[in-house]
């Protein structure tokens, strides 16, 4: 299980694998020439020169062309990578990393116990999460009580004894969890901001999906005003978002949706749109103290792992790959 560690490593140290292992993240240009190549064997080939582009070239050379090994062997090295840096770092700046991944771990709660509630089923809605990070097979849950069981196995809401009741309101959930998250708690502004757009993000994609029900449970909005989220809730779809949100941190939120509209789709449209807008305006976190240059590293990392799926699956598929490789060429930071 993930957990805190003390002071190990001397602070140079620290911040040499963390200069190391951003180093490896795949580059625009590693994934450009990645959708360029012929055929989905050479487009792994092209990523292999970086560490996760040689993990999936092992996958594929005894899976062959299964795209759900390819994509979980992505997953597979992320989490690897994740938890690598986790073993760096002091307990201080890993609960301030606990923050920023529970809040995804509240919105697949939210997604688990919808899904559980109607289908019996569970699923991620974003690979981002402790409990993503754990490798839980979310996939043999069957029931609400399952669902609380582990979360309290891997301390995630541990006193969120209420997702065993059924019939709640999913938007009640999100806030309940939500409030868990001492947003003003983290003593690192830089920190903070990308903590606050991660959770209003939260309540932009409820909004999204259960219209002014998400209005009801709001507490809190850092990024956004409560006005325009009233507004998302009655949009028709994702691509009148930029209209409303194109201001401050989120002035380059229309643009990318109209890119990303002829290559993907619905949450996982929501999923890459949020994670290259972090990656954009985390730009200020390169630099100490240690917590700021973590948060970027892992939101490099999960917008890796999101791109480098979204490329194989344009290579597995045929499709989008003049729009792909233009999106990459101008938004991907790295």
């Amino acid at each position: 299980m993930i957990s805190s560690v003390s002071r190990k490593y001397g602070i140079d140290y620290i911040y040499a694998k963390i200069a190391s292992i951003k180093a490896n993240v795949l580059s625009r240009d590693d994934l450009v020439a990645s959708v360029r190549a012929d055929t989905l064997k050479d487009s792994i080939n092209a990523l292999a020169k970086k560490p996760l582009g040689s993990y999936v070239a092992g996958v594929y050379s005894v899976k062959g062309e299964s795209i759900r090994a390819l994509t979980k062997a992505i997953d597979e090295y992320t989490i690897a990578v994740i938890k690598t840096l986790y073993s760096y770092i002091d307990s201080r700046t890993y609960e301030i990393i606990r923050f920023f991944e529970n809040i995804y771990d509240a919105l697949n709660i939210v997604s688990m116990y919808q899904s559980l509630s109607v289908t019996g089923k569970a699923s991620y809605t974003i690979p981002a999460g402790v409990l993503y990070l754990e490798n839980v097979s979310v996939e043999d849950l069957g029931s609400l009580d399952e669902l609380y069981r582990v979360l309290v196995d891997y301390s995630v809401y541990p006193k969120a004894v209420f997702v065993r009741e059924p019939g709640l309101d999913p938007c009640m959930i999100a806030s309940r969890l939500l409030s868990y998250i001492k947003v003003n708690a983290i003593d690192h502004p830089l920190v903070r901001k990308v903590v606050k757009i991660a959770r209003d993000h939260v309540w932009i994609r409820l909004a999204l999906v259960f219209g002014e029900d998400a209005l009801k449970y709001l507490t809190h909005l850092y990024t956004i005003t409560f006005s325009e989220l009233a507004s998302i809730a009655s949009l028709r779809s994702i691509a009148e978002l930029g209209s409303i949100l194109n201001h401050g941190y989120y002035r380059e939120y229309g643009s990318m949706i109209r890119d990303l509209q002829s290559i993907t789709s619905g949450f996982d449209l929501l999923n890459i749109l949020h994670m290259i807008h972090l990656s954009r305006v985390s730009t200020d976190l390169l630099y100490p103290p240690i917590p700021c240059s973590v948060v970027r590293l892992i939101v490099l990392l999960h917008t890796e792992n999101l791109l480098s799926k979204l490329v194989i699956v344009s290579k597995y598929s045929g499709l989008y790959a003049r729009e792909l490789e233009e999106f990459i060429s101008r938004w991907w930071v790295i």
